[in-house]
């Protein structure tokens, strides 16, 4: 397989896969209604970054504003938990729990090293989790400090990553999740209360439908993006394709093999738009090599280890960096592009960042 983060891809190339991605990730033409049709055309969004991922949503749904999609989560079709890699996303609803069932074993096995140095074996995880459910049951949304406080009461070591570490699992385990702000803190609720049932699905069903959901969001995208998306093994990715074969194409880019939704055309080029990224989007975290839209040469001012800063993308590339500072209730982002920009480009940025205003509601 061709390494394209090391060859990079060619200028052509890599306009027809950004531009296709900008408009299945929905970044253009969203054609989606409210924040669940987002969250759930795009599989999950990422949501380790509370804000971030909030706007990722809005970025998706013109004319939508921070409070709407609060509201949403508010109104649980839109659920934040550990999933994708065992990271925080918001993932809608309907698609929460058979995703979750899906990806448990593995985000397990591979935090399994974790659990032992910490001294997490299974009788204190299941302790933890039984004085957990004890403490939401009822409807009750308490903070992580409150849980920390129950926990220590009842004798459980919270110190270091302990207690991060017993409320990941428990959230993977399926039985809490994130529930509503509480002024400037998350709450945490109890799974099956917050989260209405859902008709079971098989292994392979949940895995057909993440992979669908992968390759209609983020297509075009290689057996590595989805590996690095989802988490999952090499087998069960190709698994998936096999199973959603009919409903795929694939291209051959530069020698490697891309899939994507039968319906758009090779060569797809949207009109210029200009996007204020915030820094764990999808259209660049979503796949393991970004180089369609992130020139090599620019990687280093934007990548950071696993940390991304907020980019400026235009036309499908990035051209910047930016950064927002609140001070007395005043919005003010700062920007800095890696060339000039000419003053129609100007403009465009100029109105990205309305957006962003209007969105926050500032």
């Amino acid at each position: 397989m061709t390494n394209l983060s090391a060859l990079g891809l060619n200028t052509k190339v890599r306009a027809t896969i950004a531009g296709q991605r900008l408009i299945n990730q929905r970044l253009v033409s969203s054609g989606c209604r409210n924040p669940a049709e987002v969250v759930a055309h795009m599989g999950a969004i990422q949501g380790q970054d509370y804000d971030g991922g909030i706007w990722s949503i809005g970025l998706r749904l013109p004319g939508s504003t921070k409070a709407d999609v609060e509201k949403a989560i508010a109104d649980r079709t839109v659920i934040r938990t550990w999933a994708m890699r065992g990271t925080l996303h918001f993932v809608e609803a309907g698609n929460v729990r058979r995703t979750l069932e899906l990806l448990s074993k593995g985000i397990i096995a591979r935090t399994s090293a974790i659990y032992h140095r910490l001294g997490l074996d299974s009788k204190t995880l299941t302790r933890c989790e039984n004085i957990l459910t004890k403490a939401l049951e009822g409807g009750q949304q308490l903070t992580r400090g409150e849980l920390v406080s129950i926990l220590e009461g009842r004798g459980v070591r919270c110190h270091g990553m302990r207690a991060t570490f017993i409320l990941h699992r428990a959230s993977i385990d399926r039985l809490i999740c994130f529930g509503v702000k509480r002024e400037k803190q998350f709450t945490h609720a109890l799974f099956d209360e917050w989260v209405k049932k859902t008709r079971p699905l098989s292994s392979e069903e949940s895995l057909s439908k993440l992979t669908l959901q992968y390759f209609a969001s983020h297509g075009p995208a290689t057996v590595q993006d989805f590996m690095w998306w989802s988490g999952l093994s090499v087998g069960q990715v190709r698994s998936g394709i096999e199973m959603v074969k009919s409903s795929l194409v694939v291209r051959e880019y530069d020698g490697a093999t891309y899939w994507m939704t039968a319906g758009i055309g090779p060569h797809v080029t949207p009109d210029q738009s200009v996007l204020l990224l915030p820094g764990f989007d999808d259209f660049l975290l979503g796949y393991k090599d970004r180089s369609a839209s992130l020139a090599r040469r620019h990687s280093r001012r934007l990548v950071n280890g696993a940390l991304l800063k907020p980019a400026i993308v235009m036309d499908g590339n990035v051209i910047g960096t930016w950064r927002r500072t609140i001070t007395k209730g005043k919005t003010t982002i700062q920007t800095h592009t890696f060339s000039p920009l000419d003053r129609r480009q100007k403009e465009a940025l100029a109105a990205a960042e309305e957006q962003y205003i209007r969105f926050i509601g500032q």
